[in-house]
């Protein structure tokens, strides 16, 4: 959709921030409850505060991140049902795309034109790309259920 810049910065100002970071599926405060200020850098002005995660957040990121992989919900989903989720993605981006344009021009520094006429449906043909190319790849390379290519015969591998 084509914006006025007023719309745009309306839109911009009705935008809310949440810098909490995603552990385990949920946003989680850093564990210090430090933050950092996030600044537009096209204005200086602080848009939100960012938690600053340390070596507690990360190990907690990378326990759920290890448990959700050994859970297989991902590492052994079948190419049906990555393809259904990264062209969903793209779906939702494509949906979304003036919020994801005013975020990024936000948290960039760039102008809104470009992030709403490229960086957005740049990022959804991104992921439409590889959900379509996952079937392709199949045909190519047979994946074993664990997500690992197997085997090519002779001192090949994958």
């Amino acid at each position: 959709m084509t914006y006025t810049h007023t719309e745009w910065r309306a839109a911009a100002a009705g935008l809310q921030f949440d810098g909490r970071p995603v552990i385990g599926g949920a946003r989680v405060a850093a564990r210090s409850g430090n933050t950092i200020e996030k600044v537009n850098p096209a204005t200086g002005k602080v848009i939100s505060y960012i938690h600053d995660c340390d070596e507690a957040d990360v190990d907690a990121a990378v326990t759920a991140a290890r448990a959700t992989y050994a859970s297989g919900e991902w590492s052994r989903a079948g190419v049906a049902f990555r393809r259904e989720r990264l062209l969903e993605l793209a779906r939702l981006i494509e949906v979304h795309s003036d919020q994801f344009a005013l975020y990024d021009t936000l948290d960039m520094g760039k102008p809104v034109r470009e992030s709403s006429t490229i960086d957005a449906s740049g990022s959804a043909a991104l992921y439409r790309f590889y959900g379509e190319a996952i079937e392709k790849q199949e045909d190519l390379i047979p994946v074993t259920p664990q997500g690992q290519p197997p085997s090519l015969p002779g001192n090949h591998s994958v």
